[in-house]
């Protein structure tokens, strides 16, 4: 394998997916009964912070503790176990400076003002964070959270324990930053009525998203009722591989051109069990490459999309109608599709169980070699294929039995991404897919010239728009470079130095950069000083010193085709991204032209990628 900081080592397409079921449920709303609480005998102008903590310390169950005047924080505190208050601002403003409130037992924020002035702000930081266990509900107010990459609330602590936000009424305002952050924790968050602002900022989209959740995040979201509105972010942005149920019944979600109303990936179920307006070019989307035949839902019955006028349609961007009839299909035949998932192609293979068949009945080998069917929809089974990119032209033998009957024969039997690819190509039907089929096997044959891989016979030799010399007319990655110069002078490193950057190509598509640990410097302390200035709050980062001790290595794993834009790492006025390694590539020798073209015909790749057409699910 070839790897310098000067080469790459590997990649495989990504692109995200997000899948619709239909069920029902209802978001949760906690509520205490509202018993009137006076704020003791201190005149309002006498009143602190520190009698607001004692008075909610000593509170009785349910009790209600009206603010008296304006106030400012100066501490942070925690409303204990067992603990059940509720704090009505009467039209007052607290101003947190900072601090914020942590939750361990049950908390209300309402405003009874009849004008509904009351208000919470802050500079920093979250107001209030919900550790496990705790319940928080937000029945009314005005919010303002802090400038950029920061929520007004969210979940705090890794504990397993279950905690719960409900967003009942109010209206929380940021200015990029997120309203709520769930991150590396369990709870649901309720969003049952009020109103969510957040306004574009000049970073990533994720930053002025309504909702976020990062790694870790284990939950359900609810949307029954709230209006979510972003100028650059999206509606709930799910960023990291969570095992999250995203459940949209009412209300509705306004985005910019660039937003989701759902971006979701990893382990995420979205459920549509309502009527929620979307009101955004890119709703729930999935960046994959089309179906080349229609799916089933069950034995018999082609898989359709409903509009909002109950007209049937057989694909999912509702151009093909159908009528009531014709959904029946008594031929049920396995079809395929090409996915990925970060850091491989998958090549998605379903077959459908036919009526009074068990999935026990049906087995499936590739290359002679006995594989798994997957069964999580009782009445599809799924295959997965994978390859990487320079292997896109290798041709794996199918295999699929039910009982003694074989279901695929002759050359469907042979699969490939590559025959896939131009299975697309050569279909009118997926002519918007065109071009970015054709950029994959541009990369893919750029791959196998690269790592001297079958490269006398490459993929794209049938396709003169995907040729190599077609490289030559891709831009450059549009990206501001960093130099060595100014990374170590932003990062300010006394026991290490930047010396490059590296990405990965033949596995995962990952991302490094090497530290020179300085002479007489400790590498683990330089190791830590290493992790403190240059930690990413988007992306997991590993952080290891080498066997010789001479190199601290930061690593940045299985980042998405769609996502090697976004910042990883931001220090001063400097960001870093996988992107800035690509962008190298125009600056590379004729020596050197192999991994010149890897890098621009992968960059080629994720401009197309980025056009490909969304879909409602």
């Amino acid at each position: 394998m070839k790897n310098n900081w000067k080469r790459t080592a590997a990649f495989i397409m990504s692109m995200m997916m997000a899948a619709g079921t239909v069920t029902a449920s209802t978001g949760i709303i906690m509520g205490a009964p509202v018993i009137s609480a006076s704020a003791g005998e201190a005149e309002p102008a006498e009143f602190k912070w520190t009698d607001l903590r004692t008075l909610i310390a000593n509170a009785e169950e349910g009790e209600t503790i009206a603010l008296p005047c304006d106030i400012d924080a100066d501490r942070s505190f925690t409303i204990e176990s067992g603990t059940n208050v509720i704090l009505d601002l009467c039209g007052h403003t607290v101003d947190m400076k900072g601090c914020s409130i942590r939750v361990n037992g049950i908390f209300a924020i309402t405003d009874s003002s009849s004008d509904k002035t009351g208000t919470v702000k802050t500079s920093s930081g979250s107001v209030v964070n919900v550790n496990g266990g705790g319940t928080f509900n937000i029945n009314g107010g005005n919010y303002y959270g802090a400038n950029h990459d920061n929520a007004v609330f969210g979940f705090d602590g890794s504990s397993s324990v279950t905690r719960t936000l409900n967003f009942n009424d109010g209206i929380i305002n940021t200015s990029g930053s997120n309203a709520f952050s769930l991150r590396n924790n369990t709870g649901d968050l309720n969003l049952n009525g009020g109103v969510i602002n957040c306004t574009v900022n000049d970073r990533d989209p994720y930053t002025s998203s309504c909702v976020l959740t990062g790694g870790g995040y284990k939950g359900k979201i609810t949307l029954n009722g709230t209006e979510l509105n972003t100028t650059n972010g999206s509606g709930i942005y799910n960023q990291g591989s969570n095992d999250v149920t995203i459940e949209l019944i009412k209300g509705s979600i306004t985005t910019g051109e660039n937003g989701f109303a759902v971006y979701a990936k990893g382990e995420t179920e979205v459920i549509i069990s309502g009527d929620v307006a979307m009101n955004t070019q890119m709703n729930i989307v999935s960046a994959s490459f089309p179906e080349l035949a229609p799916t089933y839902k069950a034995p018999g019955h082609i898989a359709y999309y409903v509009n909002s006028e109950g007209e049937m349609f057989s694909d999912k961007a509702l151009t093909k109608a159908i009528t009531e009839e014709e959904t029946v299909i008594p031929q049920l035949a396995v079809t395929q599709q090409l996915i990925s998932d970060g850091a491989r192609m998958l090549l998605r293979i379903k077959v459908p169980r036919e009526e009074g068949t068990s999935p026990d009945d049906y087995t499936a080998s590739i290359d002679d070699k006995e594989t798994a069917i997957d069964w999580t929809d009782p009445d599809c089974g799924i295959i997965y294929i994978t390859s990487a990119a320079k292997n896109m032209g290798d041709v794996r033998e199918l295999s699929i039995m039910k009982g003694s009957s074989a279901l695929v024969e002759g050359q469907e039997r042979s699969c490939s991404v590559s025959k896939y690819l131009y299975a697309v190509i050569n279909s009118e039907s997926y002519s918007a897919y065109h071009k970015a089929a054709m950029a994959m096997l541009r990369y893919g044959s750029a791959a196998q010239v690269y790592f001297g891989y079958k490269d006398s016979d490459l993929v794209n030799i049938w396709e003169t728009g995907a040729s190599l010399n077609t490289i030559a007319d891709i831009p450059a990655a549009d990206c501001r470079t960093c130099t060595a110069a100014e990374i170590n002078t932003a990062l300010g490193l006394e026991l290490s130095s930047y010396k490059g950057m590296n990405m990965n190509f033949t596995a995962d598509n990952s991302f490094y950069m090497a530290f020179a640990v300085k002479a007489g410097a400790d590498p683990a302390a330089a190791k830590e000083e290493v992790q403190a200035k240059l930690s990413s709050n988007n992306f997991t980062a590993a952080y290891t010193v080498s066997s010789d001790g001479k190199y601290v290595l930061v690593k940045v794993a299985d980042i998405p085709l769609l996502r090697l834009g976004e910042t990883i790492f931001a220090s001063g006025d400097i960001e870093i991204s996988a992107m800035q390694y690509l962008a190298k590539a125009e600056k590379l020798s004729e020596t050197d032209k192999p991994l010149s073209d890897l890098c621009k015909s992968l960059y080629g790749l994720y401009l197309e990628a980025k056009k490909l057409p969304t879909a409602k699910n």
